[in-house]
């Protein structure tokens, strides 16, 4: 129920994106001191990507933690990007998980990220079922060389989300060219942001999430299925260093949510409601220069939630990529003047 509630918040929010397309795209105006566009390219690219994913418990009164991982491999994938619009998908899998040390993982993950002049938003689907527990010492007597890492086949996890974060300086700072690859950063700048969140999560398993044998570190923590929501406002920021055609980016939110939090522990239904603080981070290192474009990217995020200041629930997910990107150009460009530091 929770699931199919969500789905339909998530078609609400798309809809409403298509006005805001229309709002941001009268916002034109920049610094062309600042920002270069290529309006009439477009930016084909290779990437190499990875989408980590985990779970995890902690239990602040005994010390336990139980992180919980996907069994994940890098993959090679290409797209376009087009002004604000861009696509991309991997291809192909440049090498398999060891099946036997962390088991396997069932994966639906679709995650969108539109930059555009005043907003950026991020948007996703995920589902995975299959876990491995990453501190498999955490187990009494596991023996990680013979068995591999503890594994979880009936761990799932389905979330559906995402966030709009508006640009207040819009005008000397481009979030798309260093994400979407399709403008060029060209001094050194950064924007504050402010931002509106909304995400769902469900997780649930057939039996405890926290196995029997090592349960007494989590003060009888007998959990196997939970539900929470949150939705909020943050404030943020990000900025751009520029040396030559060098740059380097970072920026974060910080969220204050409220949120819903329902789970079964020891057969019965818990509830909490309240505000908490959740984070966002991403960062980008390479080089860019009118032609071409190559750079590491990484956006990190999660949901979570304290129980009676006892008892911490992680989700945490990131895109992280390896880029290299061309820019084609249909008609002539400006030459740039070249400037040793901007």
């Amino acid at each position: 129920m929770v699931f199919r509630n969500s789905m339909k918040l998530f078609n609400i929010i798309f809809c409403g994106l298509l006005i805001l397309f229309t709002i941001d795209s009268q916002a034109q105006r920049i610094n062309e001191k600042y920002i270069k566009r290529f309006p009439q390219s477009i930016t084909a690219k290779g990437f190499i990507g990875t989408k980590p994913n985990e779970f995890k418990l902690e239990d602040n009164l005994t010390s336990g933690i139980l992180s919980y991982k996907v069994a994940t491999a890098p993959r090679f994938g290409g797209g376009i990007s087009y002004k604000w619009f861009s696509v991309a998908s991997s291809l192909f899998k440049l090498n398999e998980p060891n099946e036997n040390q962390k088991g396997i993982t069932n994966q639906f993950d679709v995650q969108w990220n539109f930059y555009l002049r005043l907003l950026s938003i991020d948007l996703r689907i995920q589902r995975h079922e299959g876990y491995y527990l990453e501190n498999s010492n955490a187990i009494k007597n596991w023996d990680e060389i013979k068995n591999g890492l503890y594994q979880r086949y009936d761990l799932i996890t389905s979330s559906v989300g995402g966030n709009i974060r508006y640009n207040f300086n819009y005008q000397k700072y481009s979030p798309r060219a260093i994400f979407s690859q399709t403008e060029r950063q060209l001094k050194s700048a950064g924007s504050p942001s402010l931002g509106f969140r909304w995400n769902i999560l469900r997780v649930e398993c057939d039996s405890s999430i926290v196995p029997e044998n090592i349960e007494s570190t989590f003060a009888n923590f007998n959990l196997n299925q939970l539900s929470f929501s949150d939705i909020g406002i943050g404030l943020g920021y990000g900025y751009t260093f520029i040396r030559d055609r060098w740059f380097f980016n970072i920026g974060f939110m910080s969220f204050v949510v409220h949120q819903n939090l329902n789970f079964y522990e020891n057969g019965l239904l818990q509830k909490q409601i309240g505000l908490q603080v959740n984070f966002q981070s991403r960062t980008a290192l390479g080089y860019s220069n009118d032609n071409i474009y190559f750079g590491f990217t990484a956006v990190a995020d999660q949901m979570y939630s304290n129980w009676q200041n006892n008892k911490n629930i992680i989700y945490s997910f990131s895109k992280i990529r390896l880029i290299f990107a061309k820019r084609i150009h249909t008609q002539p460009i400006k030459v740039e003047k070249r400037e040793i530091w901007n």
